[in-house]
């Protein structure tokens, strides 16, 4: 009351709060870099708790698991439970081997 007798109606319609959005955790740097180590498939990182730790050294920056769980999930599309990614070190020829002779075995 002592506000609108004050100084009238205007300040009571207004919400008093600075505009915008809060700043991202990333820079639009580290951002393309973590969409390229996510793209990659022959990356190492086989979960949040490994990528944590690759941003923590590559960017040198301390941030919480969930803010980087929930980052992911929003520009990325991640889930939490995906399918296992196969082995790093696979060689590719051997896959292309054992296809080939694999059905040879086979007893019909």
């Amino acid at each position: 009351m002592v506000l609108y007798n004050s100084h009238g109606i205007a300040p009571l319609l207004t919400h008093g709060r600075v505009g915008g959005f809060k700043k991202s955790v990333f820079t639009k740097q580290e951002h393309l870099k973590i969409e390229k180590k996510l793209n990659d498939p022959k990356n190492s990182i086989r979960g949040y708790i490994e990528l944590l730790a690759w941003v923590t050294v590559n960017f040198s920056k301390e941030i919480k698991y969930i803010t980087l769980l929930k980052y992911t999930e929003r520009h990325f599309g991640t889930k939490i439970k995906v399918a296992r990614k196969s082995h790093v070190k696979k060689d590719e020829s051997a896959i292309a081997t054992f296809k080939k002779t694999s059905g040879k075995n086979v007893k019909k």
